[in-house]
This record gives structure tokens, C-alpha cells and sequence, in this order.
């Protein structure tokens, strides 16, 4: 999936918590029967996974609109519930009150044989829990319906050791479920025995011994094969540029002899992935270009044409496109483990009407996902639920594939009325069949009648003249051979792609293959869009390649290297046999980067075994906007209204429409657009995000709040590798005017707090929504243990969804958020004034009287700089006596430390302590530092109360390093959450967080002491400077 899938990469998973306590004690014994024919007399046997006793178990009938249709008992006998039924066409669930749980059934014909193959299914059930049995069974149903082409999901490191294959799932799948011819088999890994040193970097690895495993999988599993797909979704992986794609796609094609078919190309790739692919010649080397669709049904001809035109562009308009992932997005009950009714029918039809309109524009296989339910966050993927039973896309995709089966789109039915299409198919003198989209319960005026209804699922619908009411949002009507003669158009737009939609089987293989290397530690960062360089490390690159040779000849290869702007480089490499030489050339394109950004660097081989290229993209650093954000004092009342409070902040009104279709440029709309505001105070960050548009149409689930009406809100904080902050939250009105916020990402594994406050202001007349808020500095991270938060820095952006009768489209003030994930292109905000107060402790003033109590005055030695000595033998302590301070809000002890002469002391260790205490209570927030993982044995570094049960444990392998360089220690306490945190920087400024966690036991809300102690082993001396108390 898309930016679906990678929208959610990092949310909480709630899965395990659905299939906990979804309502599940009753499973399937007869999985064959939930597929009956209509009339047909059915048995259908569940089982009870904790035996009740014998008797009779009522259960109700509903059909697809949920409507109650009657009810009837079940008799149980140990443990097995045996059902007799006979059910018309169309989708029917059995809900039992006992157990609150129910069982979807699809009742279809079966599919008249012959079918063209375009009726397929991503069904995974390589990584199924279903038991193989019920595999079998469901996928032998499926084929029976219709469904043609299985998209399976296969593991290559799992499978392949290097030598053989490996027996195991995979081939239990393949050798039983699916039969011969039937699997588009998907791969998304590499072995980690091929890789080279990078071994995060799935693409990185010998292509040689690839291809050798490449032939010894299709020697095993080829039979069950009709295509392989080459990676899914590979601009997702790890957001790698295409030039490290392409050789794996390269290598596959020439190794294996199945159709090729590669990209999973979304809408939403950058433009320059797609290019480079093209240019690097993956457009040769495959039988079929891949898709994969999220979108609305309606915007299926947009994203159709920009890919054929992209494929006219570099002349591949030969390659048949099919749909190989394409799927809705609903959300589990968790107290039943199925949709509501709202979501399944609206899933069902939306999945449905995108495949049907995919057939119209040429598209030769769609692949609805996921046959089985996949939870990923908030959201739900599933035609069938966690006991494998359908649910209502399932029905309407089955009856879809058998009711159009293999007819031929003839055009659109002149209809009239409130719909989106009325698209038509038959041919060779049968039956028409014309389906109406539009949206659930509108009229439609039909020029004809004397036709037969069903409705989405296939169920038989009553008699209607030339007014129809869309009941479902889609309709299925059957006309007789001849009834619509001069009533269809058929010079639609969508028959010149149904027309041309390519021809599989028109693949080169490659023998010589350049694999380009990852420029590590010569580049900022990387992206689909290429390589973010400097213009110093451009005046001083290393480009480098390994040049493959898969053929069973030695053969001599011509290199050339060549870019806008600088000399071209040449060399000549004697590849040998099934083997590998590495070229690298030293060049600088610093100025040639400067005039050409993106400045595309090519690598060419010339050979007697056939040539190859591969082109690699690189860009100056993007230019970063910051804008500075004001402190209040007094906050704006949460309420949707810009009060006195934002009088104080500036309107970032530089915001940008955009869509899913790449290129649309109906997305800039003057009715539809947004701006925003920014304040911060002790509480948080505050925000006011106004947007305009005509109509609000709110989401239904929280999960999919980003595909309606919605305000999105990312944050990034980059501290260090190990402190980084990474937010990104969802704000929208539900369907009854309620105020909503969602989590979609989170670094801490945390959801917005019950402190996080919304308003929702929406003026229908004026058209205009405004959100209010407030993101308390508890849900920042780390970011809310920084001790004075004036000149703090970080990244932010946001943008407002509109869904746009589903021509999804939004408003945004950086790319990065609503179609990628980026966060160096979010602008960046720097709070602009302090609002806590900062106590400097002079700790070399140790005679003064009544501020300074020691154990030992010999001990402690004060130093310039406002620097003091600790001895460490035998135990020290001392304590700054101060004012007696509320602590209101968060309140952090920074102070420098250095432990000084470890080598001295043959390795022996510390324990020092540091933190605030009431003395009349004799209570203490407290933070331990040690050299070694003393505490719990696993750290050097814990947070302490006094009396506490046991400490907060820091980070595993986190110690304070005694190396006689100053470390900044930050302990911060808020005693209104009880959170604790503690930070360490190094010398280098690099800043992380080492422990944190919840305080149990204190109930101090004021001190008067702040303190130091040493455990007396002999260690240090250490030095202390630099104490202040911030709060």
C-alpha cells in the first residue's frame, strides 16, 4: 500500500488487541459452506473453542444492508453447531447473541468458465493463521466464483540458504492451496548471506549468487506460478532511490523465465523515481508494469493516463498495466472483531467500483486487497474477518467478477440523474450488463426498462421502472440481448485505454548489469528523489559500481561515466563467468551540481554480451523556511475562535493544493485552501489552523480521518541517533459535530494525551473550518524535559484534507506529509521567548553562611569558573540551600559533570547522585550516574525517589562516561504527571535521553535543597559547574 501503508508504519498496533478481545469462541468447521450456492441446501458446522453445553443457540439473519431478515436455532452437541440452510444470492450474516459474534456468507453462482483472467485476489496466505485446511477449501471456493490469480507473499530468506530451498510455509501454500498456474508470487526481501556490508540495505547484494537463488525458487515453486512480481512497493524501501532498485528488478528478469511484472508504482511516487527507473532501462527488462491504487473509483482515468503517458514517454506503451494491490480502508469494532455496516458496505463498494472502472481503462488484472483481515493501527484490511468468514467486499467483489465475468466494456448507458457512471458491458449477442455508481440512495432516470436488479452483493432487488434509487452506491442491471440498441456511447473517454492496454511477453534479459553503490558517508540523506549532497562533497566524490555478468562467457566491458557539466570518464573491465569487477573514478560536479539540480550522473556498459545503464540523481540541500513562533503568557481560550491571544502570531498562509493524481490541475481551487497559526507556553504548543472549503464531509472512523475532512499535524525533532522526536496527528469533526484527534505516528509509543485539546468551528454559510488546539509538552517526547525551551528548535508542518465527493485533494504548507513521508522538507520553528525561570547556584561559594551544609569541608574545593572539586573517599555530599519553590510545571537541575582521572584508580567505580529535595519531608527526585551497568545490571544511569520501591532503570548499556570531559546532565520532574526524565549531551552537543519513566511514591510539591553525593569508592575527583534549577 502506499501512503497508507507507510502512514501507519509507525503507529501503536492495535491488532493483538482486536484478536484479544474480539468475540472469537466460535470458528469454522465447513469453511466450503461459506460460499453456497444460491438455493442450495447448505450445512454449515462451526465449533465453539470453549464447549458449552448441549442445547439449541439462536442466531439472526441479516443481510447486506444489515436489515434484520428473520431467525431461527442451531442445535449444538459437543461443542459443534450444525446449521441447515438455504439462502438466496447476496451477502448474509448469522449473528449469534450468545457468543456476540457473527458469520458472513456469500451466496454466488458459480462463474462461467473461461474467464479472462482479470478477476483476481491479493489474498497473503503465506502469512495466514488460517489452518491449512481452510485454505484449501476457501481458495478452491474462490477459483470456483471466478477469481483467477492469487498475489502471494514470499519470503527469500526464509526460503533460500544459499545452496537449496528451504521446506517450509511457502511451500505448504504453494504445493496445496493454490494448484498450478495460479500465484502472482511477490518478493520484498533479500537473504542477508548475499548482502554486502550494508545489511540494512535489502538491495545491496551479490546479483551473481541472487540469480542462482532466483533459478533454484522457480525450479521449486515455478509450476504454481503464472507471474512473479519484483518487490513490492520499492520506494518504500527505506525510501532508497531507484538506482539501487533497479539492478535487483534487472537481475530477477534475467534469471527467471515466468512473466516479469514490476514497479507497484503508486500516484503518489516522486516523479523522479519513475524517471530514473525509465532511464535506467527497467522498462525494458519487464512483461508488465504494476500498480497499486488507493484512491477514489472516480479518479481511476487520471491516474490511468498519467501512467500511460509516462510509459508513451519512454516509448513502453507495449506494457499491459495490471492493478496488483488496490484496496479500501475500514476500522474493527473491537467488541465484535468485524466493521460496522457503514464501513464494510461503503469498503465494499468503493474496492469494487475502482476495479470495474480499472476494466474500462485496459487495466488487464486488479487484485483487491486483502482477502484476509490485517490490522495496522487504526485501521482495518480485510474481505474477510479474523475467522476467515466474508464480510461484505468479499460478496461484492465475487459477484462483480461473476455477473461481468469476461464481457467486453461497450461504452457508458445515456443515463440521467444524480450517478458518477452507468458503464456497460456484454458482446457476441448475450445479456448487457450495466453498472450504476453514484452515491448511496440517489435516483437515477434510465432510459429502458424490463432489466433485472441486483443490488452490490448480488441480491435480487424488486422491479423498478426508468427511476431507479441507488440503494447500495452501486447496482448491477441485466439487460436482454438487443434492449439498449443505440442507447450506449461508446466513444467514451475510458475506450481508447480499454482499447490499448498492451501485451504481456515483450521483456529483454540482461547478461551485464550495473549495480551503482550507495555513496555512503558522502551524502546528507536520501529519498526517492536521489541523494542530498553538499556542494563540498561534490567537489570531491567517489562514484563507484560493480559491473555484473550473469552469462556463462567472459566478456570484456566498455564503462563510461558522463554528466551535464563535467568531462566524461572511461574504463575497460574484463568481466568474468558468472562474476563481478568494482570501477570507481574520483570526479567533482560541484559546479555542474549548482547549474543542474537534480544533476543525473550515468553509468553506461558496452559489450559484445549486451549493453546496460543506470542513471543516479542527486540535489543540493533543500532550502529550509523557518518562521519564529511567540510566547503567551495568558493562552487563547481552546474554543474555534481566534481570541486576543493569536493577535500575537503571523498567518502562514503559503500553502499549497494538491491531489492524488500526479500533475491534476484541477486540485488549485479557489474554494478550497488554508492557513495557520502557532503560539507556545508553558502548557504547549498552540494551534489555529483555519481552512476553507464549501462542503465538510466527515470521516467515519479515525483511522481514515486523513481520506476526509481533517486537519494533519506533524512534528520532528532530531536531538541525536538516539533522541529523536517524530509526531504526526489527525484532528477532524466526526459525523455528529464531535471534535476528534488521532495518533497516526509516534516516536514514543504514545497516543495523544487526555492534555491535548481540540475545538472544531465549522460556519456551513461561510464555508470555513477552524481548528483550535492545544499539544501539551508531555506529548512532545524528550521535548518536554528541555529545561528552557526560548530558542528551541524543531520541524512542523500541516496540512488540511478534503475528500471531495472522494477526489481526495489537500491544502499544505510543505511537501513531506500528505502524499510522502519527509521530514526535511518540513519548515522549521524556533521559539522565540522563555516563559520559565532560571536559578543559577554559585557552587564555589562554599563559605557562604546558611547556603552551603557539607559532610566534609576537606572534601570539596572550589575552582575558578564557578567550578567545584569532589573528593570521592571516602563518601561526599553537599547541598545548596535555597528559597522554599513550588513546583508548578515541570522543573529541571542541569548541571556539568566530569569524572576525572579513571585511570588512576585502576577502573574503580561511582555511583553519583545528584537531585532536589524537601527537607522537611525528607523527600527527593534524584538521578544516579555510574560508569558501568551497576544499576539492574544492564545501565549506568537511573532516576530515584526517595522510599521509592526501586528506581527507574536508564537506557540498556547507557553509562556515564569517565573520561574527564564535561557531560550536561538535565533531571526534569513534573510533579503533575509524575513524569521523570533524565538527558545527557555530550561534548560534542549531541543530546539523549537515558531514562524516563513515572514516579510512585513522592507526593513533594515544593524543595528547598538541591544536592550532590559520592559513593566513596575512590574514584573521580569529579567536577561540578554550571547548577541551575529551571522551572
Amino acid at each position: 500500500m502506499y501512503g497508507i501503508r507507510k502512514f501507519f508504519a509507525a503507529v501503536l498496533s492495535v491488532a493483538g488487541i482486536l484478536g484479544a478481545t474480539a468475540a472469537d469462541n466460535l470458528t469454522v468447521e465447513t469453511p466450503a459452506a461459506l460460499f453456497p450456492l444460491p438455493g442450495a441446501d447448505t450445512q454449515l458446522v462451526l465449533a465453539e473453542k470453549m464447549p458449552s453445553p448441549d442445547g439449541e443457540v439462536k442466531y439472526v439473519f441479516r443481510d447486506y444492508t444489515g436489515k434484520e431478515t428473520g431467525a431461527s436455532t442451531a442445535r449444538r452437541q459437543a461443542g459443534k453447531i450444525t446449521l441447515d440452510l438455504k439462502l438466496g444470492a447476496g451477502y448474509h450474516e448469522l449473528f449469534f447473541p450468545e457468543y456476540n459474534q457473527s458469520v458472513g456468507l456469500a451466496v454466488h453462482p458459480d462463474a462461467p468458465a473461461g474467464s479472462d483472467g482479470y478477476w483476481c485476489m491479493d489474498s497473503g496466505l503465506t502469512w495466514s493463521h488460517w489452518p491449512q485446511v481452510n485454505k484449501i477449501a476457501i481458495v478452491e471456493q474462490l477459483k470456483r466464483k471466478g477469481i483467477s490469480s492469487f498475489r502471494e507473499r514470499f519470503s527469500w530468506w526464509q526460503t533460500d540458504d544459499g545452496s537449496a530451498v528451504k521446506e517450509g510455509v511457502e511451500t505448504a501454500v504453494r504445493d496445496s492451496v493454490y494448484g498450478e498456474n495460479r500465484i502472482l508470487e511477490l518478493l520484498a526481501d533479500s537473504p542477508a548471506i548475499y548482502r554486502r556490508g550494508d545489511k540494512t540495505n535489502s538491495f545491496d547484494y551479490d546479483l551473481v549468487k541472487g540469480a542462482d537463488g532466483m533459478r533454484r525458487l522457480e525450479a521449486r515453486f515455478g509450476k504454481s506460478w503464472n507471474a512473479f512480481e519484483l518487490w513490492n512497493e520499492p520506494f518504500y524501501n527505506n525510501s532508497l532511490p531507484a538506482d539501487q532498485y533497479v539492478p535487483t528488478a534487472k537481475m530477477m528478469a534475467a534469471a527467471l523465465d515466468t512473466i516479469v511484472a514490476a514497479g507497484s508504482f503508486t500516484p503518489a511516487v516522486a516523479s523522479a523515481y519513475l524517471d530514473t527507473c525509465a532511464e535506467s532501462g527497467l522498462l525494458d527488462v519487464i512483461d508488465v508494469f504494476s500498480t497499486h491504487f488507493y484512491s477514489s473509483p472516480e479518479s481511476m482515468y487520471d491516474s490511468i493516463k498519467y501512467f500511460r503517458d509516462r510509459l508513451k514517454k519512454y516509448d513502453a506503451d507495449r506494457l499491459p498495466i495490471w492493478v496488483t494491490e488496490s484496496g479500501t480502508p475500514g476500522a474493527v469494532v473491537a467488541e465484535t472483531g468485524r466493521p460496522t455496516v457503514e464501513t464494510d458496505s461503503s469498503c465494499a463498494v468503493t474496492t469494487a467500483m475502482r476495479g470495474i472502472e480499472c476494466l474500462t481503462l485496459g487495466v488487464r488484472r486488479y487484485y483487491p486487497f486483502y482477502l484476509q483481515q490485517h490490522v495496522e493501527g487504526l485501521i482495518a484490511w480485510g474481505m474477510s474477518d479474523f475467522n476467515g468468514t466474508p464480510q461484505r467486499p468479499l460478496a461484492v467483489w465475487l459477484h462483480a467478477a461473476g455477473r461481468i465475468a469476461d464481457k467486453k466494456y461497450l461504452g457508458d448507458l445515456k443515463v440521467s440523474g444524480d450517478l458518477i457512471s452507468a458503464r456497460a458491458f456484454g458482446g457476441d449477442g448475450g445479456e448487457t450488463v450495466v453498472v450504476i455508481y453514484s452515491k448511496p440512495g440517489r435516483t437515477v432516470t434510465l432510459p429502458a426498462t424490463g432489466y433485472r436488479a441486483y443490488g452490490a452483493d448480488g441480491r435480487v432487488l424488486p422491479a423498478s421502472g426508468t427511476a431507479l434509487i441507488n440503494t447500495d452506491g452501486l447496482t448491477f442491471l441485466v439487460f436482454e440481448p438487443g434492449q439498449l440498441e443505440g442507447l450506449i456511447r461508446t466513444d467514451t473517454p475510458n475506450m481508447a485505454y480499454y482499447r490499448n492496454g498492451g501485451t504481456v511477453g515483450t521483456r529483454k534479459k540482461r547478461t551485464v548489469i550495473i549495480q551503482p553503490e550507495y555513496p555512503a558517508g558522502q551524502v546528507i540523506s536520501h529519498s526517492n528523489n536521489g541523494y542530498t549532497i553538499s556542494e563540498e562533497a561534490a567537489g570531491k566524490f567517489k562514484a563507484a559500481a560493480r559491473f555484473c555478468n550473469l552469462g556463462a562467457q567472459d566478456v570484456t566491458v566498455t564503462v563510461r561515466l558522463h554528466g551535464a557539466g563535467i568531462p566524461e570518464l572511461r574504463a575497460q573491465l574484463d568481466l568474468p563467468a558468472r562474476g563481478e569487477k568494482y570501477q570507481s573514478f574520483d570526479l567533482n560536479f560541484r559546479k555542474a551540481l549548482a547549474e543542474h539540480s537534480p544533476f543525473q550522473l550515468v553509468w553506461e556498459a558496452e559489450s559484445a554480451a549486451g549493453n546496460d545503464r543506470a542513471t543516479v540523481l542527486f540535489n543540493r540541500p533543500p532550502t529550509v523556511r523557518t518562521r519564529k513562533v511567540a510566547f503567551v503568557q495568558k493562552p487563547p481560550v481552546i474554543d474555534g475562535s481566534a481570541d486576543d491571544a493569536w493577535e500575537a502570531a503571523e498567518w502562514a498562509g503559503d500553502t499549497v493544493v494538491r491531489s492524488d493524481v500526479p500533475g491534476d490541475q484541477n486540485a488549485q481551487s479557489g474554494e478550497f485552501g488554508s492557513r495557520a497559526k502557532f503560539l507556545w507556553g508553558d502548557a504547549g504548543l498552540y494551534f489555529l489552523v483555519a481552512a476553507k472549503d464549501k462542503q465538510l464531509e466527515p470521516s467515519p472512523t479515525p483511522g481514515n480521518c486523513w481520506m476526509y475532512d481533517s486537519l494533519q499535524i506533524a512534528v520532528s525533532q532530531y536531538n541525536s541517533e538516539n533522541d529523536r522526536n517524530r509526531f504526526e496527528w489527525g484532528f477532524y469533526l466526526d459525523g455528529r459535530g464531535v471534535p476528534r484527534k488521532t495518533t497516526f505516528t509516534t516516536s514514543t509509543g504514545k497516543m495523544l494525551s487526555e492534555n491535548c485539546r481540540l475545538a472544531v468551528r465549522r460556519d456551513d454559510n461561510a464555508g470555513t473550518t477552524v481548528y483550535e488546539g492545544l499539544i501539551p509538552w508531555g506529548d512532545l517526547g524528550s521535548m518536554n524535559a528541555i529545561y528552557n525551551r526560548n530558542g528551541m528548535k524543531f520541524r512542523l508542518t500541516f496540512c488540511v484534507n478534503d475528500h471531495n465527493g472522494g477526489n481526495r485533494r489537500w491544502s499544505e504548507w510543505s511537501p513531506g506529509i500528505a502524499s510522502d513521508k519527509n521530514t526535511e522538507l518540513f519548515p522549521e520553528l524556533i521559539l522565540a521567548k522563555s516563559g520559565r525561570e532560571e536559578l543559577a547556584i554559585k557552587v564555589g561559594e562554599l563559605a557562604a553562611p546558611g547556603k552551603v551544609e557539607m559532610c566534609d569541608r576537606s572534601k570539596f574545593t572550589a575552582h575558578s569558573g564557578n567550578t567545584l572539586k569532589m573528593l570521592d573517599k571516602p563518601a561526599g555530599s553537599i547541598a545548596f540551600l535555597l528559597p522554599e519553590t513550588e513546583m508548578n510545571g515541570p522543573v529541571t537541575l542541569r548541571f556539568k559533570l566530569a569524572a576525572t582521572e579513571w585511570e588512576k584508580h585502576n577502573g574503580t567505580g561511582f555511583s553519583f547522585t545528584a537531585g532536589i529535595q524537601n527537607s522537611a519531608s525528607g523527600e527527593c527526585y534524584e538521578c544516579w550516574l555510574a560508569p558501568s551497568a551497576m544499576y539492574g545490571g544492564t545501565t549506568g544511569l537511573a532516576l530515584n525517589e526517595k522510599n521509592a520501591p526501586a528506581p527507574i532503570i536508564g537506557a540498556k548499556g547507557k553509562t556515564f562516561p569517565p573520561n574527564g570531559l564535561f557531560y550536561i546532565v538535565e533531571m526534569t520532574v513534573d510533579v503533575s504527571t509524575r513524569q521523570m526524565t533524565l538527558a545527557v549531551t555530550d561534548a560534542k552537543g549531541q543530546r539523549e535521553t537515558v531514562a524516563e519513566g513515572v514516579g510512585k511514591r513522592n507526593s513533594m510539591k515544593k524543595f528547598d535543597r538541591v544536592f550532590f553525593r559520592t559513593s566513596g569508592w575512590g574514584a573521580g575527583p569529579f567536577l561540578l559547574k554550571d547548577v541551575a534549577v529551571i522551572r
